[in-house]
């Protein structure tokens, strides 16, 4: 008797090699060797972003950049409500992998002109709003 199975023609790799190696290049650490010596963007814990020259990093996922910008929002002093992009340059710095919440790397390798979203507004408790109800 005939068993049926979904079974793809067999080539010179067995179907379980093919899904492995395919599952190997998708694999994050790929995609970090992959992106050496190109620009990204990294947003970390505490709301901080950087854009950096990824240069190395670990199996902690440590990163090692060059060109390093800090980039955050900080009110504008001029127009009230506003909020402008300020930059800090930093270098070459490490990225503690522990921190690291996403790493963009479709960077333009020039500086981009793209402006940051405005942090949402923070409102304070007052006594008509808090929630102390005896």
């Amino acid at each position: 008797m005939a068993q049926f199975r979904n079974v793809p023609p067999r080539r010179n790799q067995s179907y379980r090699d093919q899904v492995s190696a395919q599952q190997q290049r998708n694999r994050p650490i790929d995609m970090l060797k992959s992106s050496l010596d190109k620009k990204c963007l990294i947003r970390v814990k505490a709301n901080r972003l950087f854009e950096a020259t990824l240069r190395g990093f670990d199996e902690h996922l440590n990163l090692i950049v060059d060109d390093a910008v800090q980039k955050f929002m900080v009110p504008d002093e001029t127009q009230e409500g506003k909020w402008k992009e300020t930059r800090e340059e930093l270098g070459r710095i490490i990225l503690r992998g522990d921190n690291v919440i996403f790493i963009e790397f479709n960077m333009p390798d020039t500086p981009s002109e793209t402006s940051l979203p405005a942090p949402a507004p923070i409102i304070p408790k007052t006594d008509e709003t808090s929630d102390s109800e005896d």
